[in-house]
């Protein structure tokens, strides 16, 4: 599945009108997180997520998508 998402989701982003570079950046404030979707091994707590993380993990491996570390902020609603 995931073989044809990606470059149809950039063709129907292009046909919108919307520029993409790639990889695209996720901006994540866990840095136990970036480790594990950087194809780190993950914890035993962890394991009930593998399936989503290894999702993730084929995209950063196919430089598909960039982790980036950004410190948390409080909300200000």
């Amino acid at each position: 599945m995931d073989a044809e998402f990606v470059p149809r989701m950039l063709e129907l982003l292009e046909e919108l009108g919307i520029a993409t570079q790639a990889p695209m950046v996720l901006h994540v404030d866990n840095q136990a997180a970036i480790k594990q979707m950087e194809g780190e091994d993950s914890s035993g707590k962890a394991r009930h997520i593998d399936v989503c993380l290894k999702f993730i993990i084929n995209f950063v491996s196919k430089n598909v998508i960039a982790l980036k570390y950004c410190e948390s902020r409080v909300p200000t609603y």
